[in-house]
């Protein structure tokens, strides 16, 4: 829904989220030690490897683009500025 611009996002970051998203669920729900433990060391373990996701798909995309005007688009683009 809001990942629009956030090409990084794969298929299975995607389905992470939603497991993630039930484990919160049944915390919310049922609120014992176990159920925060296995929440909490999902959560982190997903940020992770979102933050590896991310890291990755943009070193990728600037050693693919040296070309100085799409550098600076791909920026452009990450910074959320319009074109005038």
């Amino acid at each position: 829904k809001k990942s629009k611009n956030k090409l990084w996002i794969t298929k299975g970051i995607v389905k992470s989220i939603k497991v993630k998203e039930k484990l919160y669920r049944k915390l919310k729900d049922n609120p014992t030690p176990f159920n925060e433990k296995t929440f909490k060391n999902y959560k982190n373990t997903l940020n992770k490897l979102i933050k590896k996701a991310k890291e990755k798909y943009y070193n990728d995309l600037f050693d693919c683009d040296k070309t100085n005007k799409k550098l600076w688009q791909e920026i452009n683009t990450i910074l959320n500025k319009n074109n005038n």
